[in-house]
């Protein structure tokens, strides 16, 4: 992202799929194109779901990793 600030974050720490991709479809949903969502999450399984969720949306994961020992983060552009 280098510089630019989510201009939108979610924190869907402690949930399990399917609410984290559906919290994510929801955001981008309402979100305008270009513009940066971060999400929060500790389901594994829900990060594979979200970064193909993203791509049939028409978004971009811009970055993802590890957070910690059990947080991962995406950085989505909409």
């Amino acid at each position: 992202m280098k510089g630019r600030n989510a201009d939108l974050s979610l924190d869907t720490r402690g949930q399990v799929c399917p609410g984290p991709r559906m919290a994510v479809r929801e955001a981008l949903l309402g979100m305008d194109r270009g513009q940066i969502l971060e999400v929060l999450g500790t389901d594994p399984a829900s990060l594979e779901g979200i970064a193909a969720l993203v791509k049939g949306l028409g978004g971009e994961v811009l970055r993802a990793g590890p957070k910690g020992d059990r947080e991962w983060f995406l950085i989505i552009k909409r």
